[in-house]
C-alpha cells in the first residue's frame, strides 16, 4: 500500500468523525468495553468516568484515581478497568460497590539520598515511575504495566471467591 493510500483513507475518516461525548475535562486517555458498549475516559483531572454509548447524556460511574490519569485498558472478560496514573496503578471493577479497587500498585524511584537531608532528618515525599503503558492479555488475568524508566511488569490477576 502506498503512502498515498493511507493518507486518503485518514482524509476520509477524518470528514466521517463526529463528536460522541464532551466530559469537559482534559481527555488523556480512552478505551471503548470489548462488547463496544461503554467508552472511558482519564485525564488530568484525576478522574476515570464510563459513558454507556446507548446514552452518553445519563450520568456516568466515575472514579477517583488519585493522580492524573495517563492511560486505561478495559478487561477483555469483565467490568475491570486498568488505570495507569503519574504514581501507580490500579484495577477500578465500575460495577461493584463495596469494594471498587480490587489491586494497585507502583514502582518507586530509587535514588541517592543527600548527606544534608540525613543531618536535618527532613522526610521527603516518595516519587514514583509513572505508568505511561497497561494493558490486559487475551485472558483477561494479566496486567502488563509500562513504566517511564522503561520497565515493564507482567502482574497476575485472579478473582478469589469466598464463601
Amino acid at each position: 500500500m502506498s503512502p498515498f493510500q493511507i493518507k486518503s483513507k485518514y482524509l476520509e475518516a477524518k470528514r466521517d468523525s463526529r463528536l460522541i461525548l464532551s466530559s469537559g475535562a482534559n481527555i488523556n486517555a480512552v478505551t471503548v468495553s470489548p462488547r463496544g458498549n461503554f467508552i472511558v475516559t482519564g485525564g488530568k483531572d484525576k478522574k476515570v468516568r464510563v459513558f454507556d454509548f446507548s446514552d452518553v447524556e445519563k450520568p456516568a460511574p466515575q472514579h477517583d484515581a488519585g493522580a492524573p490519569v495517563n492511560c486505561l485498558a478495559f478487561n477483555p472478560r469483565c467490568h475491570w478497568i486498568a488505570i495507569g496514573t503519574e504514581v501507580g496503578w490500579q484495577i477500578w471493577d465500575f460495577e461493584a460497590k463495596d469494594t471498587p479497587v480490587i489491586a494497585d500498585g507502583s514502582f518507586k524511584l530509587e535514588g541517592k539520598t543527600n548527606l544534608d537531608e540525613k543531618a536535618s532528618k527532613k522526610v521527603k515525599a516518595d516519587k514514583f515511575h509513572q505508568v505511561t503503558s497497561i494493558a490486559w492479555n487475551t485472558l483477561g488475568n494479566r496486567l502488563f504495566v509500562g513504566f517511564s524508566n522503561g520497565d515493564v511488569k507482567a502482574i497476575e490477576v485472579t478473582e478469589e471467591k469466598t464463601n
